[in-house]
């Protein structure tokens, strides 16, 4: 019977984290840059449930994708303004491989806020 319950519960829980990577990529695909800054500014909260395995294999991905929005430069700086956070969940591996090469192309970054934002980070 603790099987069944622990078999229930990580069904359950998979369900939640399903449900919130839906909604998350609806946002960051879909939604306003206000709708997006807002997301990003709690996004550590929304790592500690994805759990870093999701969060590696779908979140950082989707939340790289705001830096391709060149029009909104607050975006841009809200995205390395909440990276701290976000790369010491993930781990060394997406540090080096995915957010170390965000940062760095950022640093030349037309607006200067975002460069800033990018040191910031490191």
């Amino acid at each position: 019977e603790v099987m069944a319950t622990s078999a229930g519960y990580d069904a359950d829980l998979a369900a939640l984290q399903e449900g919130f990577l839906s909604l998350a990529s609806e946002m960051l695909s879909g939604g306003s840059s206000g709708v997006k800054r807002m997301l990003l500014s709690d996004i550590l909260r929304l790592c500690l449930l994805l759990g870093r395995e999701r969060t590696n294999n779908s979140l950082l991905p989707l939340i790289i994708t705001v830096l391709n929005d060149r029009s909104d430069w607050e975006l841009r700086a809200a995205f390395f303004e909440q990276l701290v956070g976000v790369a010491s969940f993930v781990g060394s591996q997406s540090l080096q491989h995915f957010i170390l090469p965000c940062i760095i192309q950022a640093l030349s970054d037309m607006q200067e806020l975002v460069a800033e934002a990018a040191l910031g980070a490191l």
